[in-house]
């Protein structure tokens, strides 16, 4: 910056100085060679800004502002994945961070095996709960994989804690008004994910589902080519993983990336429907049956046991007592 200033100084302003010396003596020369030389450090200035809020190669993104890597809700993923493997392609030659998808989610002693000349900075996990949108967990790696080990150790004992806390709010909850119900109900759910995730992270389970490496674009290109991996999509020019947010797709989604909550976009393939009785086929007569209570169903969770509670009931206010009896005039 300070040598293109110097230059200007020496190139620029002597030039415009020459050209309107014969208009302009004096004190007035100076003035008008002072307010060009402001005016060109001022250029000088806005070129220098505007250049260090170029984007990153290969993305739309302004420095300053978090990188998005990988793919947002509501964005397809087959789509992504082939611009992965485009900016993989054209990768320059040194070292770089890159946002690893895998196929499928896989228990914590596989990962030394899958990363092996690729090891991870950080990994993403979260228990795949068929429709349930369930906390995702983001480890810092040192070492595999005594590290993820180590991070489902702690989800599990708060989740625990999370299903203890919700199952006591439903307990405490003993009115029948509408919205006791409503809240049992959710705390309920609440409950049952919480021991859900709870008890699969005490099992190490197989809840990874991507992570982000840093190594150079050999290794990279071999890792791509390893059975379980979707995708992996470089980030060349960032610097540390600080300066970006990683959205990597989850393997049961396979068109569009979206909540996994979304009822219109199921974990799982939806059950085939038996087939519709023949139209010449006559229904057999049976006696109908006398009316028994249905089981009421098991609660469902509305919302991840992560979330804040919801509100508790106001109380009812207290009633005012009778009016005391007044004397008889007798």
């Amino acid at each position: 910056m300070r040598d293109l200033l110097r230059r200007i100084d020496q190139v620029l302003v002597p030039r415009l100085g020459r050209a309107l010396g014969p208009l302009i003596g004096g004190q007035g020369r100076r003035a008008v060679l002072a307010v060009l030389g402001m005016t060109a450090t001022v250029a000088v200035l806005l070129t220098a800004v505007m250049a260090a809020r170029a984007p990153l190669p290969g993305r739309g993104v302004a420095a300053g502002t978090p990188l998005r890597v990988g793919v947002a809700e509501g964005e397809s993923i087959p789509a992504y994945v082939a611009a992965a493997r485009d900016r993989l392609a054209t990768l320059p030659d040194k070292p770089t961070f890159a946002l690893v998808s895998l196929a499928a989610y896989v228990a914590p002693e596989r990962l030394g095996v899958l990363f092996e000349q690729a090891a991870p900075n950080r990994v993403y996990l979260r228990v795949p709960l068929p429709g349930l949108a369930t906390e995702i967990i983001t480890v810092e790696v040192r070492q595999l994989p005594r590290d993820v080990v180590a991070a489902m150790d702690s989800a599990a004992g708060r989740k625990e804690s999370d299903a203890e806390v919700a199952e006591k709010l439903a307990k405490q909850l003993t009115g029948d008004t509408p919205r006791e119900r409503e809240l049992r109900q959710e705390y309920r759910g609440r409950a049952a994910q919480a021991s859900a995730e709870a008890t699969a992270y005490r099992e190490h389970c197989s809840c990874v589902y991507a992570a982000v490496v840093r190594a150079a674009p050999p290794a990279l290109a071999e890792l791509s080519k390893r059975p379980g991996i979707r995708a992996v999509d470089p980030t060349p020019g960032l610097g540390r993983l600080e300066q970006a947010v990683f959205l990597p797709p989850m393997p049961e989604q396979q068109t569009v990336a979206a909540d996994p909550a979304d009822p219109a976009a199921p974990a799982s393939p939806a059950p085939v429907p038996s087939p519709a009785p023949s139209p010449s086929a006559k229904p057999s007569p049976s006696p109908s049956p006398s009316p028994s209570p249905e089981p009421s169903p098991s609660p469902q969770p509305t919302a991840p046991p992560t979330g804040p509670m919801p509100p508790w009931p106001p109380s009812p206010a207290p009633a005012s007592p009778p009016p005391a009896p007044r004397p008889s005039p007798s």
